[in-house]
């Protein structure tokens, strides 16, 4: 039998405390404030051993309007609603904001205790039941038991003790399969042991000695210890309250609010994709970028709306929308929120989590909605399936992380996702896994970029592998990249070479522009003269016909071999290149050495141009000085 929670909601003085206490014997009022005031004012915890031998958890949730966001706070771990009604006062507004709130975050079974009985006469219980009756139609709490009790007489305890171990008997328990979650509800220090953070587990299970995160904080630490109600244990899991005492972290680390889960189980961010059911009593319209008070989990923070398909919602309506919020959290997808308003603080909405994103919806973002539907009510198969055809080309996606986009257990998300494998859906690389769709379009927009590049550089052949990733993303996975050009050369879409890619059937040709550009060039070398073409020289271009033109001209004809970059900076056709070394080789090859002199003069060149050309000669090896001669140490360049 697994664990589950009880909640106990209702109006403030309705007699809740009073009815866990003669069930359990625990007064759930802890605090000095509460206890001299009579009111709850924090969530309060007990337990309960039904007589089917089932454990269950019970949360005492305060009444009173100020503290409805710390009701909240201890609903979100509900499995169980058990909605009082004290008999003397009837149906109050905090008795039809609880029951919103409990039908908000997803309870789905419960009953109702009306307390105080020996306050009331028949005819008062009479119209009590009536008023139950209409306030709990079209809800899960339609035909539900209702139990009479009092906590002076005792009456009717038995009554709800069986009630409630049939109740449980039917409820659905938290999933043990997926990750390890715990939304945070109090922080303390106990001495001699250290920090102690308690909360309901949400999902999967706990071991001493395993390694926790602190979300959204991202702080690393390990369990020392567990705790259920006064029992050390070895390992907890769904639904149990708990007791975690954790190493290495102070009490001012941490907050309610936070959540402590297993590592990579969770991701911070600002920004969730959700459906909002907007309550029909909020009285009017909620509108686009309006801001409210959004509660998840044990955390709050402020969210501004926008909503992806209208730019509103009427009072009990539905729709998607995107809350940007003013602080990180960590939630998981089809994790349960509530909305209030900023003023008058009142309970507006609620709904589901569909996605954790960090990027913000734009009205331009086609096949949104769609998404989000297929994530909310598709099966597991098409959840995890959608999200691999709507991640990014540019990362594998690692399996685990889908798992916790589809809201599975890591087993469960392999199984599927093995079977889309074997589909010939996905592909695998070292870094994850992406649809095949996905990886169609990266071969597109790599055929694209490359497509615009030669468009912007015509002259350009060849262009370097990192040149054209950067023009994608510099983020875009090298292995996939890679693959994509090997799959693009192997259909003879482009050629891949020492130096990157070229695309298939491209050849340069020069404009009429950069015609004139490379017979200035040609005109500068003298036909063939062993003229170096000086960097003053380019400038001097450069400022006749554009730099950007006279550069392109100047790498072309480098890529092409016409001409030779000198050490200096300065050009050389290849003819006068050439001409130089065998001259150099002819004439000096094999001799005890030369001098700058005589190379001039058998080359029949000035000073500048001799010395340009030798230290060239010197910077490849081809020459070597020794002094004021040189010796030929090798006889070819290049």
């Amino acid at each position: 039998m697994r664990n589950l929670v009880v909640g106990i909601a209702g109006h403030i003085d309705h007699g809740k405390t009073s009815l866990v206490k003669s069930l359990t014997g625990i007064s759930t009022d802890r605090l000095k404030e509460e206890k001299e005031r009579q009111m709850s004012i924090d969530i309060g915890f007990a337990y309960l051993r039904l007589p089917s031998g089932r454990e269950i958890d019970m949360i005492d949730v305060p009444g009173h309007e100020k503290f409805v966001k710390n009701m909240v706070c201890g609903a979100s771990g509900i499995d169980v609603g058990l909605l009082v009604v004290a008999a003397d006062d009837g149906v109050m507004p905090q008795t039809r904001e609880h029951l919103d709130i409990l039908r908000l975050i997803g309870v789905k079974r419960g009953a109702i205790v009306i307390t105080k009985t020996d306050l009331a006469d028949d005819d008062m219980l009479s119209i009590i039941d009536e008023d139950i009756g209409t306030l709990v139609e079209d809800t899960f709490l339609e035909d539900c038991p209702v139990v009479k009790f009092s906590a002076r007489t005792e009456q009717g305890k038995e009554e709800v003790i069986r009630m409630l171990d049939g109740i449980c008997h039917d409820a659905e328990a938290k999933d043990e399969r997926k990750d390890f979650r715990m939304p945070i509800d109090h922080v303390f220090s106990v001495s001699g042991f250290g920090t102690v953070v308690t909360g309901t587990v949400g999902s999967g299970s706990i071991k001493n000695g395993d390694e926790i995160v602190v979300y959204p904080a991202g702080i690393k630490t390990r369990v020392r210890s567990l705790q259920t109600h006064t029992d050390t244990v070895q390992e907890c899991s769904a639904g149990q309250r708990v007791g975690i005492n954790i190493s290495n972290v102070t009490t001012e680390d941490l907050k309610r609010g936070m959540i402590v889960a297993r590592p990579g189980a969770l991701e911070k961010t600002h920004i969730i994709n959700v459906r909002i059911d907007h309550l029909s009593s909020s009285g009017r319209k909620l509108v686009d970028c309006e801001k409210v008070m959004l509660y998840t989990g044990t955390s709050e923070s402020v969210a501004r709306i926008v909503f992806i398909e209208k730019d509103g919602l009427e009072p009990g309506e539905t729709g998607l929308a995107q809350f940007r919020l003013d602080r990180s959290i960590a939630p998981a997808v089809f994790d349960r929120f509530i909305i209030r308003r900023l003023s008058p603080q009142v309970t507006i909405g609620g709904g589901l989590i569909l996605e954790v994103t960090k990027k913000k919806y734009r009205r331009v973002d086609k096949g949104t909605a769609e998404h989000l539907r297929t994530i909310e009510t598709g099966s597991a198969e098409e959840r995890v399936e959608e999200l691999f055809r709507r991640s990014s080309f540019l990362n594998p996606m690692p399996s685990n992380r889908i798992a916790r986009m589809a809201s599975l257990g890591r087993t469960d998300a392999h199984v599927i996702i093995d079977g889309i494998y074997n589909a010939g859906n996905l592909m695998r690389l070292p870094a994850g896994l992406i649809h095949i769709a996905q990886y169609q379009r990266l071969k597109s927009v790599l055929m694209e970029r490359l497509k615009a590049h030669v468009e912007k550089k015509p002259l350009d052949t060849v262009f370097p592998r990192e040149e054209i990733r950067a023009m994608i993303s510099s983020r875009l996975d090298c292995e996939l990249f890679n693959r994509a050009l090997e799959d693009l050369a192997r259909d003879k879409t482009i050629v891949l070479t020492d130096k990157g890619i070229r695309l298939k059937g491209h050849k340069a040709v020069l404009n009429k522009k950069q015609m004139q550009i490379f017979n200035d060039i040609v005109d500068l070398s003298s036909n063939g003269d062993i003229k170096p073409i000086w960097r003053s020289n380019i400038e001097e271009l450069s400022s006749k016909y554009g730099k950007a033109d006279v550069d392109s001209v100047v790498d072309h004809l480098l890529d092409e071999k016409r001409i030779i970059l000198l050490k200096d900076g300065s050009i050389l056709t290849s003819e006068a290149y050439d001409k130089g070394m065998r001259t150099l080789l002819s004439s000096f090859n094999g001799c005890d050495g030369f001098d700058l002199g005589s190379f001039k003069d058998v080359l029949n060149v000035g000073r500048r141009a001799a010395v340009c050309l030798l230290e060239h000669f010197d910077s490849i090896g081809l020459t070597s000085r020794q002094g004021d001669k040189r010796l030929v140490v090798k006889t070819s360049d290049r």
